[in-house]
């Protein structure tokens, strides 16, 4: 019987840390449901001081939690999204509780919009 020795390391990203990220396919409050599902791609490598812990290329999964579509004589359709879990490129998946923060259109409580 062989013995192994497994070296595990742990990594955390710093809250302030910025996930630049490219979606696959749209997301808006005109096709966009409650549950929707969307994927989107990491443009920059995440790392630590000596170690990459999201490379760029990595996949962001999450869905659209809420939707409130435009009315007259409001501000518009807000669109809330909920970020899941990311895929390193050999398949391992990490649980991700992350918000948008730099949007052009931002509400206070996270939902985004354009005018």
């Amino acid at each position: 019987m062989k013995n192994f020795i497994i070296l595990m390391l742990t990594l955390c990203i710093a809250s302030t840390a910025v996930f630049e990220l490219e979606f696959l396919q749209p997301v808006s409050t005109f096709s966009g449901c409650e549950g929707d599902s969307f994927v989107a791609t990491l443009k920059n490598e995440l790392s630590s001081d000596t170690n990459i812990i999201l490379p760029a290329g990595s996949v962001v999964r999450g869905s659209v939690s809420k939707v409130n579509t435009a009315k007259r004589f409001s501000r518009g359709a807000k669109l809330y999204l909920d970020f899941d879990h990311v895929v390193t490129p050999n398949g391992r998946q990490i649980p991700l509780d992350m918000a948008v923060c730099q949007f052009d259109n931002i509400y206070f409580d996270g939902s985004l919009y354009k005018n």
